[in-house]
């Protein structure tokens, strides 16, 4: 159909600090995507390593297994369209940031480091990562291919879709990253996430996802990390949601024990038509002087 795009929010069962076989599990998943006709496919926050990794984050041998297991993902997506989103932990000039890695056909496209940190309660980013708002360097060398690095990448196919991507505590800040994403183009906004289960919480992150798709005039796929991370002081649910411009589409049961992804055919067409129409959109584009 003209102007719809298959998108596709994939929940992988996580084995902390087993990244050849959480490389596994998300090879299945991005099979099943292309299966399914999906053009892309969100996996949640490090989904190689693991979110709650902990200090192991600054053990070389997590980072090269890690390595290893993108190397083992990217051979064996050579003949596969479906562009895949997943997140790894990337060792850069002696800093370690939390990232997203965006792959198709056994490339990479780019490298999305996560811009907002929380450091409060049971989350400690701090702890391992540094913000990717302060780099300089505009690319990064990684399994051979020199790489787009930044938090301002954006990402189309070269006709209908555009996409950004931001990371977790990224859509709780006071100005998401996907905010300026939006406002410079991007129709579709992924979300790679590690979100725990609190009372209410889950209702309360969907109605973020579904505002914040109304604020952008977007679609937005959020992928959350599953029950696979609850090893320590934190329970997650594994919670999926694709949103279409204030509307929830679709979003999964949480606490499965298996590995499962949603589908949502959003309309980009439509997106674009709201644009043009609404004068808001059109001066947020407009250059400060």
């Amino acid at each position: 159909m003209y102007g719809y795009y298959r998108v596709a929010a994939a929940v992988n069962y996580t084995t902390v600090a087993n990244p050849h076989k959480n490389a596994q599990e998300i090879l299945a998943l991005i099979k099943e995507a292309h299966q399914k006709e999906a053009s892309v496919v969100v996996f949640p926050e490090l989904t190689l390593s693991g979110y709650t990794a902990s200090d192991l984050f600054g053990n070389q041998t997590l980072l090269q297994a890690q390595n290893e297991a993108l190397e083992y993902i990217l051979k064996n997506i050579e003949s596969i369209d479906t562009v895949a989103v997943i997140g790894i932990a990337l060792l850069e000039a002696d800093r370690l940031y939390n990232c997203a890695v965006v792959l198709q056909q056994g490339k990479i496209l780019g490298i999305v480091p996560k811009s907002y940190l929380p450091n409060k309660k049971e989350f400690y980013d701090k702890r391992h990562f540094v913000s990717g708002r302060d780099v300089v360097r505009t690319s990064t060398h990684l399994l051979d291919q020199e790489v787009p690095f930044g938090v301002d990448l954006l990402f189309s196919d070269g006709m209908e879709m555009t996409f950004g991507v931001e990371i977790c505590e990224d859509l709780w800040a006071v100005t998401p990253p996907s905010n300026h994403m939006a406002s410079n183009g991007a129709n579709l906004l992924l979300n790679l996430s590690a979100s725990n289960e609190l009372i209410g919480k889950h209702a309360y992150r969907e109605e973020l996802v579904r505002t914040q798709s109304a604020r952008c005039m977007a679609a937005y796929v959020y992928s959350s990390s599953g029950v696979g991370e609850s090893t320590t002081d934190t329970v997650f649910g594994g919670h999926a949601i694709i949103a279409e411009y204030g509307s929830t589409l679709v979003q999964n049961e949480r606490f499965s024990m298996e590995s499962h992804l949603i589908t949502a055919d959003v309309d980009l067409e439509k997106l674009r038509w709201l644009r043009l129409n609404e004068s808001s959109y059109g001066d947020a584009r407009r250059k400060k002087t």
